[in-house]
C-alpha cells in the first residue's frame, strides 16, 4: 500500500530491503561488538575452540551481505532501465557451461564457496601472521575489504566485460559496498562467535554443578 501511495514500482521495495540487509547487518554486528567491548583481538578470550568453524560461519554470513549489496545494484539498474551488470563469476560459468540457466546456479555456488574460503583463509592463515600490527577489528575489516575487492577485480580480469553503453549505475561502487559489508560482517561475526562459544560450553557445566550443590544441600 505504501508503494501504491508513493507510486513506486515493486522493484524499489526490493532495493530498500537489500540495502537494509547490506548496511544494517554489518552495522548491527559492529554495534554488538561495541556493546560486548570487543574492539581488539585481545578482547576475545583465550582458550577458544572451533575457530575454523567460526571463521567459515562468519564468512558465509558475510557473503550474504555481499550478495545483498550486488542485488541492490541490480535492482537500481532495473529502476534506471539499464541492462543488469553480469558478475565475473557468471561470465566464467556461462563460458564453461554454455547455458545461461545453469550458469546462474553455478555462479551462486561459486560466490558462496569463494566467500567462505576467502574469509577462512584470512582469519585462520593470514590474520595470525599480521595480528601484531592489525589487532583492532577496524583494521582487520579494512584489510579484508581490500582483499575482497582485489579478488573481485581479479575475476574481472579473468572474464573481461564486453563493451556496454555508458551506465548511470556505478557498478564499482556496489562492489566496494559489498566488499566492505562482507569484511565488517565476517570480522565482527567471528569475534562474537568466538566470544559466545566458550560461554555456551560453560553453561551446561554450571547447571550441572549448580544442580549438584542443590541435591547435596538436603543431605548435609
Amino acid at each position: 500500500r505504501v508503494l501504491e501511495y508513493v507510486h513506486l514500482p515493486r522493484v524499489s521495495l526490493r532495493l530498500v530491503g537489500l540495502l537494509l540487509l547490506a548496511v544494517g547487518l554489518p552495522a548491527l554486528l559492529a554495534w554488538l561488538c561495541t556493546r560486548a567491548r570487543i574492539r581488539r583481538e585481545d578482547d576475545i578470550p583465550a582458550g577458544r575452540h572451533l575457530t575454523l568453524g567460526a571463521a567459515v560461519f562468519s564468512a558465509l554470513v558475510g557473503t550474504v551481505t555481499f550478495a545483498a549489496s550486488w542485488g541492490a545494484g541490480l535492482a537500481l539498474a532495473d529502476l534506471a532501465n539499464e541492462p543488469p551488470p553480469m558478475t565475473a563469476s557468471f561470465r566464467i560459468a556461462r563460458r564453461i557451461l554454455g547455458r545461461t540457466e545453469w550458469a546462474y546456479i553455478l555462479s551462486y555456488v561459486f560466490l558462496v564457496a569463494a566467500g567462505a574460503i576467502l574469509g577462512a583463509l584470512f582469519l585462520e592463515l593470514l590474520l595470525p601472521l599480521i595480528v601484531r600490527r592489525f589487532r583492532t577489528l577496524r583494521i582487520q575489516s579494512l584489510t579484508l575489504t581490500l582483499l575482497a575487492f582485489a579478488f573481485c577485480e581479479l575475476l574481472g580480469l579473468l572474464a573481461p566485460t564486453p563493451p556496454v553503453p555508458m551506465r548511470h549505475v556505478p557498478v564499482t561502487a556496489f562492489l566496494i559496498l559489498g566488499s566492505a559489508a562482507y569484511a565488517v560482517t565476517t570480522v565482527c561475526a567471528r569475534a562474537l562467535a568466538l566470544l559466545l562459544i566458550p560461554a555456551a560450553r560453560e553453561r551446561p557445566q554450571c547447571s550441572e554443578s549448580g544442580g549438584g550443590a542443590e541435591s547435596s544441600a538436603p543431605t548435609a
